[in-house]
């Protein structure tokens, strides 16, 4: 009996354990090369933002200072670099870091981050 109730306890426990995996952002910096300005996207997969910007509280674009400005900013909610390159052509040039973090559902994903200016994912 004492076994019985053992191995229930623990499929039990087991049952409720979640696999975690890694997901992937990638944070795109560029400029058109005919004046300075830098558009920063994100793109998270398969969110219904691709290419998204990211938006403050009261529904504006999150303006961020540098590149690493927005890599700090995901930093700070869970991501972290794991590589970067940079792409250059007639048209202009853009450096791209790859982020990943580590999750048990889809939802995580985009966790404390507005991608559109009335919506905002998880908490």
């Amino acid at each position: 009996m004492l076994l019985a109730l053992l191995a229930v306890c623990c499929f039990g426990w087991a049952q409720q354990k979640q696999v975690q995996y890694n997901a992937y952002c990638e944070v795109t910096v560029g400029n058109s090369g005919m004046d300075q300005f830098i558009q920063i996207t994100f793109d998270f997969g398969y969110s219904r933002y691709p290419n998204a910007l990211l938006y403050d509280e009261k529904g504006q674009p999150i303006k961020f200072r540098s590149p690493m400005d927005a890599v700090n900013y995901l930093g700070e909610r869970g991501w972290r670099v794991v590589s970067s390159y940079y792409l250059s052509d007639a048209k202009g040039s853009s450096r791209h870091y790859i982020l990943e973090k580590k999750v048990t559902d889809r939802k995580q994903v985009e966790a404390g981050l507005r991608l559109s200016p009335k919506l905002t994912i998880g908490r």
